[in-house]
């Protein structure tokens, strides 16, 4: 149903309406309203003005008014009519666009010689109407209507006795620019409904942009918080057994890719069974804090650290150009274990015990290096005790 939305038939409910619709078929429609009540009532009023010019004061015979009012008043019926039939939006703005044009030709041809240059008066106020409309077929219709319109006026200029401009023209004439007056007012009042209106809704779309952009930013902090929660051990702060199996998996791929070699050292604390039971979880996870943060301090910032469970540590090396560089570190890591913990105001030396894998000597996957490097490191405990 084109005719479905439902509204009181008053200017300013109109008015209203066109600045609160959602779509343009809604406005295409509120305006269709709007002209044909315009046009109904000034056609309604044209008839009977019609009546008392040409039959009352200038006599004409019955006949003549007879005709011309009855003319407007079927085709001001017809404006009211068809806004309120089930036809579809485009097709009544068709239809009250031709009898725009229609009336406008008919005033032309049958009161130009009562009316005069005011026939432009009533082109106007077409054209105002026309042009307040979201479409622009009216206002190619009435354009159409002037031009044929002004063709006729030439023709009646040129052969026909010339208009004498009386005191019905000046009446008509100012009854016109009143009626032109309260037009542009009205279109004038639509257009800034239209403004306000396209305003709020760009207001509302930054404001909704902005709440977006603020919930975006809120979900990637969540997503990077939770990445960093996943990848990060709770305890020591440094990376996980989940973080290190991605990296590893990564960093095989590009050593296949680069032909370098890799190294991993499994650690593993000796005796730290031993400080939980006879210090405590507390002193045993202060001693795990501070292992973590001298691993860190002695491997490069390229290298990683992470912590896999319990005691046990797994340090990370690419770019590997030969072995002597992995002994290196693996003695830098044992020294920095010859200086003592100092947990729970008391000094407190912790050793460690170190398996060493390399990539592909010692394996090709990150499965088979973890196991080769917990294997050695089990081997290099053994040994040291």
């Amino acid at each position: 149903m084109e005719n479905k939305y439902k509204i009181k038939r008053t200017i300013p409910s109109i008015i209203n309406a066109i600045q609160e619709a959602k779509d343009s078929n809604m406005i295409s429609y509120y305006e269709n309203v709007m002209v044909s009540m315009y046009s109904s009532v000034l056609l309604f009023i044209g008839a009977i003005a019609n009546f008392i010019v040409r039959y009352l004061i200038q006599s004409q015979n019955l006949y003549t008014w007879v005709f011309d009012s009855l003319v407007f008043l079927i085709i001001g019926i017809a404006f009211e009519v068809i806004v309120r039939i089930n036809l579809k939006t485009n097709m009544v703005t068709l239809i009250i666009s031709s009898l725009c044009s229609l009336t406008l030709i008919l005033i032309s041809v049958r009161f130009y010689d009562i009316i005069g240059p005011a026939v432009w008066t009533v082109s106007f106020i077409q054209l105002l109407m026309a042009m307040i409309r979201i479409t622009k077929v009216m206002l190619y219709f009435v354009a159409s209507a002037i031009l044929i319109s002004n063709i006729y006026i030439l023709y009646h200029s040129f052969f026909a006795m010339p208009f004498q401009m009386g005191i019905m023209y000046y009446a008509i004439q100012i009854v016109l620019f009143i009626i032109v007056c309260i037009i542009s007012a009205a279109v004038h009042k639509v257009s800034l409904n239209r403004y306000h209106f396209i305003t709020k809704q760009f207001e509302e779309v930054i404001g909704k942009n902005d709440e977006i952009t603020s919930l975006y930013e809120e979900i990637a902090s969540s997503e990077q918080k939770a990445k960093e929660l996943a990848y990060h051990d709770h305890l020591t702060g440094i990376h996980n057994r989940l973080y290190l199996s991605e990296k590893l998996n990564n960093a095989v791929i590009l050593a296949s890719t680069t032909k370098k070699m890799l190294a991993l050292m499994f650690l593993d604390l000796d005796d730290f069974k031993k400080i939980n039971d006879t210090k405590g979880h507390d002193v045993g996870d202060q001693l795990l804090v501070e292992v973590s943060k001298r691993l860190v301090n002695t491997v490069r910032k390229s290298d990683t650290v992470a912590r896999i469970g319990g005691d046990e540590f797994i340090i990370l090396i690419e770019d590997v150009e030969n072995e002597d560089y992995i002994n290196t570190i693996s003695g830098n890591i044992l020294k920095c274990f010859s200086k003592p913990f100092r947990l729970d105001e008391q000094e407190h030396f912790v050793a460690t015990s170190i398996g060493i894998t390399m990539y592909p000597r010692d394996g090709e996957s990150a499965e088979v290096l973890i196991k080769n490097a917990d294997i050695a490191m089990y081997k290099a405990k053994a040994e040291s005790k």
